[in-house]
């Protein structure tokens, strides 16, 4: 089953107050809402990944595991952007739902040093 499939059928602001607000047994992926990154590291929080590549960097993150690993690098000219609406992602968000994702995913965002504005 598709994540879109799962979605409860309501505004993004309400999907976004219902990740950020709701005990997370409400949410559609009860683990996904304690922590987005629970199946990289185990309960020590020790990594029990090998090598994550950020969607953001695909290009320059296949081509180091690629070059790593001695694989042929795949051909990226047919990956599609399936989202309809173009628009930056930044668009969605108005300034209460940056605050509500800034402090449920506080340890995301430090781990992996993002921010909203990239």
């Amino acid at each position: 089953m598709g994540v879109k499939e799962k979605l409860p059928r309501v505004s993004f602001k309400e999907n976004v107050k219902k990740y950020c607000i709701s005990a997370s047994k409400d949410w559609y992926m009860c683990m996904l809402s304690k922590f987005l990154y629970f199946q990289l590291f185990d309960d020590n929080g020790e990594s029990k990944c090998d090598y994550v590549i950020i969607y953001d960097k695909l290009e320059d993150g296949l081509y180091k595991l690629c070059s790593k690993f001695y694989l042929k690098m795949p051909n990226l000219n047919n990956k599609r952007n399936v989202t309809k609406n173009k628009n930056n992602y930044k668009n969605y968000y108005d300034t209460e739902d940056i605050g509500m994702i800034n402090k449920k995913c506080e340890l995301e965002l430090k781990m992996f040093n993002f921010t909203f504005e990239g």
